[in-house]
């Protein structure tokens, strides 16, 4: 369709550098270390390209980054496991600090799809490195409490769990091998409780043999605790063993999971935002409360939840035709691809709350911002890339401009330039797991404001 070829080629600047865009799409999707996995959906005609998705993963594969590091410590450190107490006694990493916009001070930083064992903490304020810590195996996924950073580590067939601190001052860091067993099954995410007493795994179901080859769908949850290694399960029964889970956060209350959830089809009314209580008793993992759909009059959507569970942001992200009312209408309008779309968790009612500006001469169809790298407790800050791109022309190059920009209450209250150019890849801030990649440097030409 005309709309979907204008972005590809807005895009071929990058499409000329990278690796097949699917075979990246899958590796950033999934960050589990084995096996290899599509994203829920893919293999059951996902429709159109959703080139918000695509972009993100293609820059950060081929971006080459060089951290301005200030006075870095990097260690090598496996500490024993906790031993002994009851469950509840984990002793909680204090808070990270903020900056003066009220940004968490560090963020976690690994590449993706490589091999690397070394976690790196950067400096939110000034994109330096803070920290760099080796495990004893490939870091196969993280997550981040409210104070602490944690991994997944593959030796092997075999993960095991590591929790990540900062020293006192933020110079250097060591690490502790928790006593959550160790595990054979693929993982896929991981997602820590804000206090760090908790940590959240999702696995793979057993594969399914389908006309079109073998399916493999995130099946399982498991919450462990990080002070005992104690553990409960949850599984899909089998009506659900088409669909798969998504990312997955916990919001304030330290007991409430919220996933995403792809039914048989993306465009099925159980593909949805849900919210689990990990307090009540049962061990369906469809017995969650679903919230939003992610499909809607809207338009169609992956979610990121506030902690206190009362906003629900999405980024508008289908052409035309891809799915039923999408993307649709809010408050009477259409919004523009890519624009950031936030919704009442209570009622569901949207409102545009930011567009990136197009470039001079362009239109907003060149213009995208991707999931929030972080959210703020209410909802009312995020911290976003957005991109501007305008496409060859006479006498002119391709340019596609990165912004990495702090929103607060719908607009830019600060832009972080430093971020746009030194961090790439996989981006772990408190409260939040996103696996679409941090901050990607753009091959050339571009400029990053």
């Amino acid at each position: 369709m005309p709309a979907e070829d204008d972005l590809r080629a807005a895009l071929r600047t990058l499409e000329t550098h990278a690796p097949d865009p699917d075979a990246v799409l899958f590796a950033v999707r999934a960050r589990a270390a084995t096996p290899t996995r599509r994203r829920p959906g893919l293999g059951r005609n996902p429709g159109p390209v959703r080139w918000h998705s695509r972009i993100t993963p293609l820059a950060a594969a081929v971006a080459t980054a060089a951290v301005v590091a200030g006075s870095v410590l990097a260690a090598t450190v496996y500490g024993p496991a906790r031993t002994g107490g009851k469950a509840g006694n984990h002793s909680s990493a204090p808070p990270f600090p903020t900056t003066s916009k009220g940004l968490p001070a560090y963020f976690a930083q690994t590449p993706i799809g490589s091999q690397t064992r070394t976690l790196r903490i950067i400096a939110t304020a000034t994109g330096n490195l803070a920290a760099a810590v080796t495990l004893p195996g490939r870091i196969a996924t993280t997550a981040a409490s409210d104070g602490a950073f944690f991994a997944a580590v593959t030796r092997g067939s075999q993960k095991s769990f590591y929790e990540i601190r900062l020293r006192p001052g933020g110079r250097g860091a060591g690490a502790t091998l928790l006593p959550i067993p160790p595990m054979t099954a693929a993982i896929g995410f991981i997602a820590a409780s804000p206090d760090g007493s908790k940590l959240a795994i999702s696995t793979f179901g057993p594969p399914r043999r389908l006309p079109y080859g073998v399916e493999n769908n995130i099946q399982n949850l498991i919450v462990a605790s990080t002070g005992t290694g104690a553990e409960r399960q949850w599984v899909t029964p089998p009506s659900g063993r088409q669909g798969s889970m998504d990312l997955m956060s916990w919001l304030a209350d330290g007991k409430t999971l919220a996933f995403g959830w792809t039914g048989a089809a993306e465009i099925s009314p159980s593909t949805s935002l849900r919210l689990l209580d990990t307090t009540a008793p049962g061990t369906n993992l469809l017995a969650s409360r679903p919230v939003l759909r992610n499909f809607n009059r809207a338009g169609d959507f992956t979610y990121t939840m506030s902690p206190d569970g009362k906003v629900v942001i999405g980024i508008e992200q289908c052409l035309p035709g891809c799915g039923p009312g999408s993307p649709g209408t809010v408050q009477g309008h259409r919004p523009a691809l890519g624009s950031v779309i936030e919704f009442a968790a209570a009622t569901g009612s949207p409102r545009v709350l930011y567009q990136q500006p197009p470039l001079p001469g362009t239109s907003p169809r060149y213009t995208t911002c991707s999931d929030p790298l972080w959210i703020s407790k209410t909802g009312s800050k995020l911290l976003l890339y957005c991109f501007q791109h305008r496409p060859a022309g006479p006498g002119r190059s391709a340019v596609t401009n990165t912004h990495v920009i702090l929103l607060a209450d719908g607009r830019v209250a600060q832009q972080l330039p430093w971020l746009a150019t030194t961090v790439n890849d996989i981006a772990e801030f408190p409260g939040i797991t996103n696996a679409a990649g941090g901050f990607p440097a753009l091959p050339y030409p571009t400029k990053a404001g």
